[in-house]
């Protein structure tokens, strides 16, 4: 597979969990992102209960980390731990195209420390006034694609902005 961000594309494969079935996606945002005051984020909507299978999760505490996990299956629609996404309200999907292949996709809070995102703490001891909230994406050395929701100070942005230069490096967009 192909990630197009920016001019940089990524190319990532998957890390496979079954015989039929690759977490691909795997997008994570610091805790921090969630602080009162901040731009409201695009995944802490409400959900719709009315909806067969939703996900939804609770402010995390500085030493969790919300994720969601995407998993394509070339075969039945593939979920982590299936009953218990479901019992959680942390599921989302299948989307299945016109060959047959099911996106599925289930929010988990985890422990920083369980599996953490390849950019570790960027913010250090900032001020939240004094960072902006940017995008990173990476291919890490199991082929799986993260895509990191970030706080910066504003004084990483050209550092940022060489990193971005890079061919398959990380990269990243401010808000």
């Amino acid at each position: 597979m192909v990630f197009r961000f920016r001019s940089a594309a990524l190319y990532f494969s998957g890390r496979q969990v079954n015989d039929h079935a690759a977490h691909i996606v795997r997008l994570s945002a610091g805790w921090d992102t969630f602080v009162k005051g901040r731009r409201r984020q695009i995944f802490g909507e409400v959900p719709d209960r009315s909806q067969p299978f939703v996900a939804s999760f609770r402010h995390p505490r500085k030493t969790m980390s919300p994720m969601w996990i995407s998993i394509l299956s070339l075969g039945d629609p593939y979920w982590p731990n299936e009953a218990g996404a479901r019992a959680a309200w942390a599921g989302m999907g299948p989307i299945t195209n016109a060959i047959g292949m099911n996106l599925t996709a289930v929010s988990v809070q985890s422990p920083v420390a369980w599996e953490p995102d390849p950019f570790g703490d960027v913010r250090g001891d900032a001020p939240l006034d004094q960072c902006v909230r940017c995008l990173a994406a990476v291919v890490d050395e199991t082929s799986l694609l993260w895509l990191c929701e970030k706080v910066i100070p504003h004084t990483e942005l050209d550092a940022l902005a060489v990193k971005r230069a890079e061919p398959l490096g990380p990269t990243c967009i401010s808000e």
